[in-house]
């Protein structure tokens, strides 16, 4: 599961949106699958193609990045609640928006870039 490789532009070379790209990565350290957030991500690095979405990050490293501590954020919500024990179960889907439950942790995406973005979800068997 991941987001940026070293063989495409990344992403957000072709969207810039941060909103957007934190979902994206949200949900390949959450879903099944093994995790892999490729160097620079963090840092939203947004590259083209190679050799370009190789930037040297030790010249360019942001701890204070918004990104680096969303991550931060999710990986040690990660190591709480070890959603790697549980099994996905998918909860709600339309379009613009996807929840999945994977052990006590209910996980909401969407790829809307509005901040302001809210869906009703009915309770159907939310456990």
């Amino acid at each position: 599961m991941f987001v940026d490789n070293h063989d495409n532009a990344r992403f957000l070379n072709g969207n810039g949106n941060h909103t957007v790209f934190k979902s994206a990565l949200a949900f390949a350290l959450l879903a099944e699958g093994v995790p892999f957030t490729y160097y620079g991500s963090e840092q939203g690095f947004a590259g083209g193609n190679d050799p370009f979405n190789r930037e040297p990050l030790w010249n360019n490293f942001d701890t204070g990045s918004d990104i680096y501590h969303f991550l931060g954020k999710l990986n040690a919500a990660r190591q709480a609640v070890k959603p790697w024990n549980g099994v996905q179960y998918e909860k709600y889907v339309t379009d613009n928006f996807y929840a999945f439950s994977r052990g006590s942790m209910l996980a909401c995406f969407t790829n809307q870039s509005d901040n302001d973005v809210s869906y009703v979800v009915p309770n159907s068997g939310f456990s």
